[in-house]
């Protein structure tokens, strides 16, 4: 029902109506929730896989993703709708509800598929070992410098009774949705106006962070802590009279941000570092009246003291650990003497390997980094509108504006210099997080004050369609990067990636393995497969607690082919060596994920090769389940 009343315009009194945006948002928000029941039916009627499936998206039909994308579309635009909206109101809760629930759905896809595991060679399945040490022994590992994720699976896994499978699963929901939950009170925190607010949580909204969004990794997981340290800390130093409650779950979080990851617990160290910078800058630079600082508030003045109880637990802790004194001494080997690999010098590397075309090139960036670059290219742009702006004498910036603009610019300056350098941070996602994150405030502040400053002009037909266009291209903007995150987040033909499904013969034929192999036999794998063995091991058995011994493998990888274009036979491929030849089923179809001129360039093997395989009289096939096939090499003495 429509709803009318007296609202102040100027100086002068006006009788308006009000109900009409509302019905529009319920409007909306119905076809959304109409959407997605769509798609949960669609999904349960969908027989789960039985086996190795090539990709999670043709699993289902085109429609389904169009009913995805345009429920999620339906979240975000009520969002900017409140969020430039005259009269405000608490209907765009519902519009984050959609996104989260839209989220969480497609977070949840492997387990609707049916899926042992995601994330077969990546760090899921050993910190599931890493779980399932605590649960055998009751306490955390030798080894284990990363506990805090583990202890709180652990927690889950004994209050809830879920399994040690489907913890993953939901980690993979808790922590994204934290993520998007506490960007809210940190974006109230930071703005001035309630549409910067609604702004910031819809940039927050694409599961911008690829595939880590389905992978136990707590340097993504961490950095989803952060959120909730910042908006404390800038309670912390806005609001006095609750210091000593902000400044204990400062604390607290830090603390548990030390322990989960060390390279957030640097990023942490720096960006404190830098709301001092920013103050410092802010204060002797920008500022223009005292009374600036009560009416906006900056953070920044009391930064020292949490950062120096920050860097003294970090180097307590990791510094004990062996493998992390290595990994800061490779950094300062390849600092000193250049040696290593530069993470963007790997890339090109594997490029000129594969060998695809330009075209092809510029479609995979696109896919695996698209939705990344849009938004540092956003927040990019909105940098350099606060740095112009901040050098004019006819504005003052707001503080937290040009504070998170300082951050973004820093954080950016040190991840193009892990990006050319060698530090041990090893994919383009990764190094790139903090700018990320950093960039999604900056432009949620930065776009609702250029958009709303059509609002502040004279109000005519001109503005306010001008203001009406750039709302449909912030749109347009936001649902480029949902389209290319939602593609990016699971490996497929799509990004040249196997799909890192886990079936359960994977984990029946590597458990067989490890309980049956002789120890005297090393371990060959195709170069797919290379760190997925020691990650199956680490699941079946844990890491601390492992009555196995870990498998052999050598430092080498399976040929192509087996090695039978300039061989007669395997063992004469293998150098004569007594071994183990492994072969998953992802190794089988390879070449289903990368185009024909790429395939041509990368290790194969094909039905003829297995057909070789079989009457080889120097190979034997000692294990097979229909996914996971083990051969015996026996070199001539």
């Amino acid at each position: 029902m429509s709803m009318s009343g007296w609202r102040k315009v100027g100086d002068k009194m006006e009788f308006a109506k009000f109900g009409g945006e509302n019905r529009i948002i319920k409007i909306v928000s119905t076809i959304a929730f109409i959407f997605i029941a769509i798609s949960l039916d669609i999904i349960a009627k969908t027989s789960p896989t039985v086996g190795y499936e090539v990709s999670i998206y043709n699993a289902y039909p085109s429609y389904f993703w169009f009913l995805v994308i345009a429920s999620i579309a339906c979240g975000i635009g009520i969002l900017l709708y409140q969020a430039f909206a005259q009269e405000k109101s608490r209907w765009w809760v519902l519009g984050l509800v959609i996104i989260i629930l839209v989220n969480t759905i497609f977070l949840l896809m492997p387990e609707f598929r049916g899926y042992s595991f995601y994330a077969r060679g990546e760090d899921t399945l050993t910190h599931a070992g890493y779980i399932r040490d605590i649960l055998n022994t009751g306490h955390v590992g030798e080894s284990n410098y990363y506990p805090i994720e583990h202890i709180l699976g652990t927690n889950l896994i004994q209050v809830s009774g879920i399994s040690l499978e489907d913890v993953s699963a939901l980690f993979f929901v808790l922590f994204s949705g934290m993520y998007i939950i506490t960007i809210y009170p940190l974006a109230k925190s930071t703005s001035k106006h309630s549409g910067q607010v609604l702004l910031i949580v819809a940039f927050a909204s694409p599961l911008i962070y690829s595939f880590f969004h389905v992978n136990i990794s707590p340097n993504i997981f961490s950095l989803f802590m952060l959120p909730c340290l910042l908006y404390f800390y800038h309670k912390r130093e806005l609001i006095p009279s609750n210091r000593m409650e902000n400044t204990i779950a400062v604390l607290i979080l830090a603390f548990c941000i030390v322990f989960f990851h060390a390279v957030t617990t640097l990023f942490t160290i720096i960006v404190f570092f830098v709301f001092g910078l920013a103050y410092a800058l802010y204060s002797n630079f920008i500022v223009r009246r005292l009374s600036e600082h009560r009416q906006y508030g900056i953070v920044g003045k009391n930064f020292l003291r949490i950062t120096f109880i920050l860097f003294i637990a970090f180097f307590m802790w990791y510094f004990s650990y062996s493998s992390i004194c290595n990994s800061f001494r490779r950094v300062a080997d390849w600092l000193i003497y250049q040696i290593g690999t530069p993470l963007f010098d790997a890339q090109l590397e594997t490029l000129r390997e594969t060998g695809p075309t330009w075209s092809q090139t510029f479609e995979l960036f696109v896919n695996r980094y698209g939705a990344i670059f849009l938004l540092l290219l956003l927040s990019s742009i909105c940098c350099i509108y606060v740095i112009r702006k901040s050098l004019s004498k006819a504005h003052n910036i707001g503080p937290m504006m040009f504070t998170y603009a300082i951050q973004f610019t820093i954080a950016l300056f040190i991840s193009v210099i892990m990006l050319f350098g060698y530090f041990f941070e090893y994919n383009p996602v990764r190094v790139f997080r903090l700018p990320l994150l950093m960039g999604t405030i900056l432009s949620g502040l930065v776009v609702y004050d250029f958009v709303s400053g059509y609002t502040r002009k004279k109000s005519n037909k001109r503005n306010k369609l001008r203001q009406r266009l750039f709302i449909i291209v912030i749109w347009m903007t936001i649902m480029v990067m949902v389209t290319l995150s939602f593609g990016s987040v699971y490996n497929s033909p799509r990004v040249y990636l196997p799909n890192s499904q886990t079936t359960s013969m994977d984990l029946v034929g590597t458990e067989w393995l490890d309980k049956s192999k002789s120890p005297d036999i090393r371990i060959i794998v195709s170069r797919w497969s290379a760190h997925s063995l020691h990650r199956f091991e680490d699941y079946n058995f844990g890491i601390d607690s492992s009555p196995t011994v870990k498998v052999g493998i050598i430092h080498e990888y399976l040929p192509s082919h087996f090695g039978y274009g300039g061989n007669s036979s395997v063992v004469e491929s293998l150098g004569f060596r007594d071994m183990y030849v492994v072969i998953f089923q992802v190794d089988k179809v390879i070449t289903m994920f990368v185009p024909e001129n790429v395939g041509s360039n990368i290790d194969q093997w094909t039905e003829e090769d297995f057909a070789k395989l079989k009457v080889d009289p120097t190979a034997v096939h000692v294990y097979a389940n229909g996914e996971f096939d083990v051969w015996g090499v026996y070199g001539e003495f």
